[in-house]
């Protein structure tokens, strides 16, 4: 065993944690001001586990074989704070960047004692949380030892690797916080439905019979506009041809900003879609009283415009997954798409 390999590897972790803390804290203001809110309540120990925890599981991607121990071991120091709070996690915080500044500093005593006798906590064992999904060979893997720490070498601050893996924790954070935040503080519900599908919202746009000799649509023409919002804000993107509609409607999620459109239905004939809002105040079956986001917000939070064309690289998430799995009123009313 070599308790110096476990010494360094402690020391680039614990550096990880510092280096990391305070982009990640920046995040947190970021997140609540595309909000139009204030960080203004403790989230509790588990809950911001959780967003730390899903901010280890980006590390996990990352194609190097010693990266999954830092993971691992953070989440397994984390995840005994779930279980054994320490004092200084126990009293309510006035904001989620008071908890993480106490988490952060908690995580670096802890570390820094193990670090500076390896000898005497060599044996000390941690349980990974069942929630993060470890590749291979560590699938399934329940604990983490201190032990473990002695073959494997975790590449240290100033290289690549380091950098690589700092970044992803950041981002990862980032998305975390937001997935947890928005539909509690966003005021979003998921609008241009009815919940007994209402044929009033969904739409077809048909095409006459081909030539039989070139198959070529030569006529017939379809639009995708913003009419059903009730709105002064009119979009209205056209094609005429089956081939321009994903362009098009890509191009109408990206003018209204918290839009999707959903194909539902296709022949060689015609397409069938359904067109979702993500909207302030939506109530079903309200005709009004609910209205669009500030198009500053859907620009952040979202990566693409639904149909595989990329708006912001730095966007939050992807726009499907926002609309359908991020818990946000309505979003699991979502229709399959084809």
């Amino acid at each position: 065993m070599t308790y110096y390999n476990i010494s360094e590897n402690l020391k680039t972790i614990i550096a990880l944690n510092d280096i990391v803390y305070a982009p990640a804290n920046a995040e947190i203001g970021i997140v609540f001001a595309y909000l139009g809110a204030s960080d203004n309540k403790d989230n509790g120990v588990e809950s911001f586990a959780d967003i730390l925890f899903s901010a280890m599981s980006t590390l996990v991607d990352i194609d190097n074989p010693a990266i999954p121990f830092i993971t691992m071991i953070l989440s397994g120091v984390l995840n005994s704070y779930t279980t054994n709070t320490p004092s200084s996690l126990l009293a309510p915080f006035s904001e989620i960047s008071e908890r993480y500044l106490a988490t952060y500093m908690q995580i670096d005593t802890d570390l820094t004692t193990i670090m500076n006798d390896p000898i005497t906590y060599r044996n000390t064992e941690y349980t990974i949380p069942t929630e993060l999904q470890l590749p291979a060979p560590f699938t399934g893997k329940t604990t983490i030892s201190i032990n473990d720490l002695s073959g494997v070498v975790i590449p240290q601050p100033g290289t690549d690797a380091f950098n690589n893996y700092k970044d992803a924790f950041i981002i990862g954070f980032q998305y975390a916080l937001a997935r947890q935040q928005v539909p509690i503080l966003g005021g979003y519900a998921i609008g241009g439905f009815e919940v007994n599908d209402n044929p009033e919202f969904w739409y077809t746009m048909a095409m006459p019979p081909p030539d039989v000799d070139t198959y070529v649509w030569t006529d017939g023409q379809y639009e995708i506009d913003s009419q059903d919002l009730g709105m002064d804000k009119a979009i209205t993107i056209s094609g005429t041809r089956m081939e321009d509609f994903a362009r098009c409607a890509g191009q109408f999620c990206a003018q209204v900003g918290g839009a999707l459109v959903v194909v539902v239905a296709r022949s060689d004939t015609s397409i069938t879609y359904i067109k979702m809002y993500m909207l302030k105040n939506f109530v079903l079956e309200d005709e009004s009283g609910w209205y669009l986001g500030a198009a500053g917000f859907y620009g952040w939070l979202f990566i693409d415009d639904g149909f595989g064309n990329t708006l912001n690289k730095n966007g939050v998430a992807y726009r499907d997954e926002v609309f359908r799995k991020w818990g946000i009123q309505y979003g699991a009313q979502i229709p399959d798409g084809v």
